[in-house]
C-alpha cells in the first residue's frame, strides 16, 4: 500500500508518499477500526484521527495531556488514575467527547483485541462520572499511562458497535476516514484532505 499526502499537508502542487507496509486490505477491521487495527500500517493510517487521553509529541520522551486536562491524579498507592477530560473536543459527528468515550475505548479495545487484553491484564476497575475517568489498577504499573497512548484506547463514540466495525468510525482527533473501501481510504479534516490511500 501506498500513502499519498496531499492539501494542506504537503507543499502547493507536491505529494507526499509514505510507504506503509503491513496493511491487509482484505481484513477492513484489522486497518479500519483502530480498537483491533493491530500491524504497523494500520496504526499509521489511524494515528491522525484519534484522540488520546495522552500522547507523545516531538519534544519530550513521556506522554503528556491531550483530551485530559492534566496528568492523572495517582493515588491508592499508585493504583488508581483520575482524569479529568477537557472540554470542546467532538467527534467528526458533532458528539462531544466525555469520560465514558474513554471509558468505552478500554472497556471496547478489551473485549476485542488481544493486544489491548494483555496491556490492560492489570485494569480492575473502569469508571466516568462527569468529566472525570477513574481506572484502577490491581498493583501499582510505572507504565500505565504510557500504554494510554497507543491506538487502541483513542477516544470511541457511543455509535461504535460492540464487535468490530469494517465500516469508519466517528473521530475526535484533528482528521477522520472519510471512506474507505477495500483499496482506498480517504482521511479528511474540515476542508482539507490528508491521506489518500491506495493499495
Amino acid at each position: 500500500c501506498v500513502v499519498t499526502l496531499v492539501g494542506s499537508a504537503a507543499a502547493a502542487g507536491e505529494a507526499i508518499v509514505v510507504q506503509t507496509p503491513g496493511i491487509d486490505p482484505a481484513s477492513a477491521t484489522s486497518w479500519i477500526d483502530h480498537s483491533v487495527a493491530n500491524t504497523n500500517g494500520a496504526q499509521l493510517l489511524l494515528y491522525p484521527t484519534c484522540l488520546k487521553l495522552v500522547n507523545y509529541d516531538e519534544d519530550s520522551d513521556d506522554p503528556t495531556p491531550e483530551a485530559a486536562t492534566a496528568m492523572p491524579a495517582v493515588s491508592g498507592g499508585g493504583t488508581t488514575y483520575t482524569f479529568t477530560i477537557a472540554a470542546g473536543h467532538a467527534f467528526s459527528d458533532g458528539e462531544a467527547v466525555t469520560a465514558a468515550s474513554f471509558e468505552r475505548a478500554i472497556d471496547r479495545a478489551v473485549a476485542l483485541s488481544t493486544q489491548a487484553q494483555a496491556l490492560m491484564v492489570d485494569v480492575a476497575d473502569v469508571s466516568a462520572a462527569g468529566s472525570a475517568l477513574t481506572v484502577t489498577l490491581t498493583a501499582p504499573a510505572a507504565d500505565f499511562v504510557s500504554r494510554l497512548a497507543l491506538n487502541f484506547f483513542c477516544a470511541t463514540p457511543s455509535t461504535a458497535p460492540a464487535g468490530a466495525s469494517a465500516t469508519p468510525l466517528p473521530a475526535a482527533g484533528p482528521y477522520y476516514v472519510q471512506s474507505a473501501s477495500p483499496t482506498e481510504v480517504v482521511l479528511v479534516t474540515p476542508g482539507d484532505t490528508l491521506f489518500d490511500i491506495a493499495a
